[in-house]
């Protein structure tokens, strides 16, 4: 769905490709709250499996946030 897109593409913004916020002159924090809230989002109040992934997704943002931008100093030193 969109939500997911922009949860993803939120996610990627704000740990592999910073330069691309600042680009835009959108501030990082942006970037992580729009993902945050777009996974929380699709995860909704259903117990349903894919609906759990999607909240781990948004509870764990910024986690996965930072081991993106470790990976990142890994391809693009």
């Amino acid at each position: 769905t969109m939500l997911i897109d922009i949860g993803d593409k939120g996610l990627l913004v704000s740990g592999f490709f910073p330069e691309l916020a600042r680009k835009r002159r959108v501030d990082l924090n942006y970037f992580t709250q729009i993902g945050q809230m777009a996974y929380a989002s699709v995860a909704g109040p259903q117990e349903a499996r894919e609906n759990q992934l999607y909240q781990e997704l948004s509870q764990e943002f910024l986690t996965l946030q930072a081991i993106l931008k470790q990976a990142r100093k890994v391809f693009n030193p």
